[in-house]
C-alpha cells in the first residue's frame, strides 16, 4: 500500500515553501563561513546562510538594475556580502543599506569587519554611518539644522547623487 497526503489550502491560508538543499544551512554556510573569514573567532549567535541570501536577491532583484536592498536588522552583514558576492558574480550594480542599533556593538565589531573582509576579494565601495536617537521633545531648531547636516551624505548615497570626482581600476 502506498499513503499520500494531499495538503489542500486553506481559504486564506499561503502555501508553506521549504528550501531544503544543504547549501541553505546556517552552521556550514553561516556559523563556520564567518570562524573562517575571521580566523576561527565565533562573531555571530546564528548568521543565516549567504545562500539563502544570495538566492533570496536572484528573485527578487535585477542585475541590469540599481536595485537597493534595505536590511534594517543587519545582523552579521550577510545580506551585504550576499549583495557584493551577487553583483561580482553577474555584474550587477545592486546597491545595499544595512542598519542596526548596534546592540552590543555589533555593527562596530561583527558587521563592518566582515564587510571589509568581503570587499578584499570583491572590490566594492562602503560607507559607514553612525546615528543616534534624538527624542522629538528635545528637538530645536539647532538640532533640526544638525540632523540634516548629518543625514545629507547618507540621502546622497540613497539618492546617488555624488558627483564623481575621481576613477581608477585599482579599487
Amino acid at each position: 500500500y502506498t499513503i499520500y497526503l494531499k495538503d489542500r489550502i486553506k481559504k486564506g491560508r499561503k502555501p508553506k515553501t521549504i528550501w531544503a538543499d544543504s547549501k541553505y544551512d546556517a552552521s556550514s554556510h553561516g556559523t563556520i563561513l564567518l570562524k573562517e573569514m575571521f580566523g576561527g573567532q565565533k562573531l555571530f549567535s546564528y548568521p543565516k546562510s549567504i545562500y539563502t541570501i544570495i538566492d533570496i536577491l536572484k528573485i527578487t532583484t535585477n542585475f541590469q538594475s540599481n536595485d537597493l536592498i534595505l536590511d534594517f536588522f543587519a545582523g552579521s552583514g550577510t545580506t551585504g556580502q550576499a549583495v557584493m558576492e551577487l553583483n561580482s558574480e553577474d555584474g550587477g550594480k545592486r546597491k545595499f543599506i544595512l542598519c542596526t542599533n548596534n546592540e552590543n556593538n555589533i555593527a562596530e565589531e561583527k558587521c563592518y569587519p566582515r564587510l571589509v573582509n568581503v570587499i578584499k576579494k570583491n572590490p566594492a565601495n562602503l560607507k559607514y554611518f553612525k546615528t543616534d536617537f534624538v527624542p522629538k521633545n528635545k528637538v530645536s531648531d539647532d538640532t533640526r539644522m544638525e540632523l540634516v547636516k548629518k543625514s545629507t551624505e547618507m540621502i546622497c548615497v540613497k539618492e546617488g547623487t555624488f558627483q564623481e570626482v575621481f576613477s581608477s581600476d585599482k579599487y
